[in-house]
């Protein structure tokens, strides 16, 4: 069952108004371009539904007024917005355009079309991370709305998208709910024809068509035969979701300067700020210092037996203020015990992006040993000598339910 499915089946029963979203970057943001060709698809082929079109105006910071591709002869009506901006990557969605862009939208699927513009910035792990951190937002933002992550062509002159693929190749293999469009590998195997190219990575009418068909096939193979969504995949995705191991993951228990289950290392302001808060929330907890400064929950015994021998996570929803350092906003996991070691995750985990808005991240895949007898997560407001503000909301951790090997 693919992504496509379960709109698919929404079509077919025809009992209500259906929504299909896709975020993409200035591969996809034009008219005659495969976001487009897909919504005039839907006007070709399911003619009881009316098709509008929507497209995100970045200067205006909205969608603009709907363009109506085709009158069904029913009722209802297929929406189809497409939020793609050149030069973006999917970390653009998900801060100062998210509320319009993604929050206001319920849709049915998602489609993403990503990865040109990070290709010669990451490697294969740090694509990712940045695929993961957006996805999981994604989906606290709309829960259980299937995925379609694109893969895009290869630049016709290196191999700079290799990368990319590597990551999103990884990440599919882990999350089955996501479905993979492959434009990729039939650039590949047709030998990254000239005719197929405009300039490097841009791609000729011919190009287009051929990306536009990967993803038309990938639809046409969908199973409509049931209204169900895409499963949440392996049971560590709920979790993540789900059961959060934190204890006052909200910080709400004021106890000297920060919550209770909490400490405070170094000089700072550590306060609740009513002024920077996400969405429709009252506050966040601010972290604001000079100097090196942190919050620190150490696990429980509790904690301690649900975490040990176990694939641990955290995350939280941060917002790091534009211009400062680059270690501002670091979530760390250390442990104690076999193979003991220390994880962190900056959240600008690329030199100008992340600061400026609200973003989701997360330290996966962290293996906790059997014999741990020390668990701790950190939350830096800044990791070194200069001067950083945090803003902090939504502090989440679990566990993988599958056990790690024993030594």
């Amino acid at each position: 069952m693919s992504a496509y499915s379960g709109i698919k089946s929404l079509i077919d029963a025809n009992t209500r108004d259906v929504t299909h979203l896709f975020l993409g970057d200035g591969t996809s943001d034009e008219l005659g371009e495969q976001a487009h060709l897909m919504a005039l698809h839907y006007a070709k082929i399911y003619r009881k539904f009316s098709v509008h079109y929507f497209s995100f105006n970045s200067e205006a910071g909205r969608y603009d007024e709907p363009v109506e591709l085709s009158k069904g002869t029913g009722p209802h009506v297929i929406r189809f917005y497409n939020a793609s901006v050149f030069g973006s990557n999917l970390i653009n969605w998900l801060g100062v355009r998210h509320k319009e862009a993604v929050e206001s939208i319920e849709p049915d699927v998602i489609d993403l079309n990503f990865g040109i513009n990070i290709a010669a910035l990451m490697d294969a792990e740090q694509a990712k991370k940045s695929f993961l951190d957006g996805i999981m937002q994604l989906w606290r933002t709309h829960p259980g709305v299937p995925i379609a992550m694109h893969l895009q062509q290869p630049f016709r002159d290196d191999d700079k998208m290799a990368s990319v693929i590597t990551a999103q190749l990884s990440l599919a293999s882990e999350f089955p709910q996501i479905t993979l469009v492959d434009s990729y590998s039939p650039f590949i195997e047709a030998g990254k024809r000239v005719s197929l190219y405009i300039n490097d990575f841009q791609t000729t009418t011919a190009g287009t068509a051929k990306l536009y068909n990967s993803r038309r096939d990938v639809f046409h193979c969908s199973n409509s035969s049931t209204l169900k969504q895409p499963r949440l995949g392996r049971s560590w995705i709920n979790t993540r979701l789900g059961e959060n191991l934190i204890r006052n993951a909200s910080l709400e228990t004021i106890d000297g300067k920060v919550g209770s289950g909490w400490a405070v290392y170094g000089d700072g302001d550590y306060s609740y700020d009513t002024g920077n808060a996400f969405g429709q929330r009252l506050y966040s907890f601010r972290l604001s210092s000079e100097k090196i400064a942190y919050v620190e929950q150490l696990f429980d015994a509790d904690q301690l037996a649900a975490a040990r021998g176990k694939k641990l996570w955290f995350g939280a929803r941060v917002f790091v203020e534009p211009g400062g350092p680059a270690h501002s906003g670091i979530l760390r996991v250390s442990h104690d015990g076999t193979g003991a070691k220390t994880a962190s995750e900056s959240f600008r985990f690329n030199p100008g992006d992340g600061a400026g808005y609200w973003r989701d991240v997360h330290v996966p895949d962290f293996e906790i040993p059997h014999d741990a007898s020390l668990v701790a997560v950190r939350i830096y407001g800044s990791a070194n000598d200069e001067p950083g503000t945090v803003y902090v909301d939504s502090v989440r951790g679990g566990v993988y339910t599958e056990e790690t090997p024993k030594d």
